[in-house]
């Protein structure tokens, strides 16, 4: 839920009350007693040019939005409606029941969703903008770990989770990309060689496993072979199998490892942060079934993958799958088709969660960093999607740990509440900083301008040369929605 005083504000090129050159940004600004309206504001003066109340509303930030291929109708969602909006008059054009993570509006006739409704599991649906019915719907194939919102569509990454009677692994088995767009139903583009794991690893027929999985596959080994008195020869490796803990003494990523010996079967489980720890073996009833998510067996040229974030090209008709290894999926968007795209090296582990990778041009600006990585580990990356190559630009000082990316165009801003705000050229160096003692909130790109809030304060900025050509202060602080839409986890 946003807490009181927000705005949140989505910028369109759309025309709106002050003519049909000026461009309009649509807000949603929650008062001190929580109540929200939808502002209609000019782009250039940030003047309120409409304004539509919305009593009783629940809405959660980033709030799923979309506009029309045509400007005249905006949609919002939020628990537990989408509502749309004729952005002329600045009336209700309708409300659909469903709960939305994404929206996206690919033609005028047809508005995409990703959520649920009336708590069934997550889905896409189509909504008929007219009657804000929903006219079609199609269940998500597997487990949502990642998706995006953007101009031409929706994309999800799935996994599956893998049960086998004592316990539920999200973590191991090969992922799945779904794009719902302009082509009607969603493209399912099943990804065998990539699979979400707890190490980046490039599995190849001498080394199927990553370092930490064969140390502690060989721990585990001998630690039987002890108890039980005979050779670590004689210990079968049967299943490896990734995820994460969370017990009295073992917590963080960690592996599943079952090993046989003489007929009898038990499970070890070893975290590997910052070393790896063997917890006491379980006695198994029996030998486990096969399973989809056991690693010790995978296909040679599998990559294992700790975190992957979804970027979109709507110009180009693509969907990319940045990983933090050393492969990206490269996903056609109108025919599902997938293509492995390795990588010169892997980026780092997981993601930062602020620094959201973004694409800027043909390439791909992305921070890495985690819970168990140190501040000089982290990494500020540039992937050329033409040539694969990764380009670290580390050295440059941009921690991201508590900063954020936005494109514009061909560069990219890099900012944070304590650095104020760069413009990086394609190559990672800066062409200006500005705003550097300001409390730099949000920034938001859309063509030759950029919005930074600033406190209670937005500063509008002409990009090519970084001059702030006004600043306008509202009663309230506010949170700007620009452009691209964050996923919501």
């Amino acid at each position: 839920m946003l807490t009181a005083g927000l705005l949140a504000a989505c910028l369109v090129a759309t025309a709106s009350a002050a003519g049909p050159s000026s461009p309009t940004i649509y807000a949603l600004h929650w008062d001190s007693g929580s109540h929200v309206d939808l502002l209609r504001l000019d782009a250039e003066t940030l003047a309120v040019t409409g304004r539509i109340s919305l009593p009783g509303r629940e809405l959660s930030s980033p709030v799923p939005r979309a506009v029309s291929p045509n400007g005249t109708r905006l949609a919002l969602g939020g628990f537990p409606v989408i509502s749309m909006f004729d952005t002329q008059t600045m009336r209700e054009a309708g409300t659909a029941d469903f709960y939305s993570l994404g929206l996206a509006w690919p033609s005028s006739r047809r508005l995409s969703a990703l959520g649920a409704r009336n708590g069934s599991p997550l889905e896409f649906a189509t909504i008929d903008p007219d009657s804000a019915a929903v006219v079609a719907e199609w269940p998500l194939p597997d487990s949502l770990v990642t998706m995006r919102a953007y101009s031409g569509g929706i994309a999800a990454l799935t996994t599956p989770v893998v049960r086998d009677g004592r316990q539920s692994f999200f973590y191991g088995a090969p992922i799945s990309l779904s794009v719902f767009g302009r082509s009607g139903a969603p493209r399912l583009a099943h990804a065998p060689l990539v699979r979400l794991a707890v190490e980046n690893w490039h599995a190849t027929p001498s080394s199927p496993l990553p370092p930490r999985a064969t140390q502690a596959l060989a721990l585990a080994r001998d630690d039987l072979a002890r108890r039980r008195g005979i050779p670590p020869a004689e210990v079968e490796a049967v299943a490896v199998r990734p995820g994460w803990v969370n017990l009295f003494d073992l917590r963080g990523r960690a592996y599943d490892i079952v090993l046989g010996a003489r007929g009898e079967y038990v499970s070890y489980v070893a975290t590997i942060d910052p070393g790896i720890r063997l917890g006491d073996p379980t006695s198994l009833p029996g030998r486990p079934a096969p399973s989809e998510n056991d690693i010790l067996r995978v296909e040679p040229g599998t990559w294992e993958i700790i975190d992957a974030r979804l970027v979109a090209d709507a110009r180009r008709g693509h969907v990319y799958l940045v990983t933090s290894g050393s492969v990206l999926v490269d996903v056609n968007a109108t025919s599902g088709r997938i293509r492995y795209r390795p990588l010169q090296q892997s980026l780092g582990d997981l993601f930062l969660p602020s620094a959201d990778p973004v694409l800027a041009g043909r390439k791909v600006f992305a921070a890495t960093g985690g819970v168990w990585t140190n501040p000089g580990q982290r990494r500020f990356v540039i992937v050329d999607l033409n040539s694969g190559r990764v380009v670290d630009r580390s050295n440059l000082g941009y921690d991201l740990y508590e900063g954020r990316l936005e494109p514009s165009g061909s560069r990219v801003f890099v900012y944070s509440p304590v650095r104020g705000v760069s413009l990086l050229g394609p190559s990672g160096r800066a062409r200006y900083t500005i705003l550097e003692d300001s409390p730099v909130g949000q920034l938001h790109a859309r063509g030759s301008r950029a919005y930074v809030t600033l406190g209670a304060s937005v500063a509008v900025v002409d990009v090519p040369s970084g001059r702030i050509l006004r600043t306008v202060t509202f009663s309230d602080p506010i949170e700007l929605l620009v452009g691209r839409q964050p996923p919501p986890f």
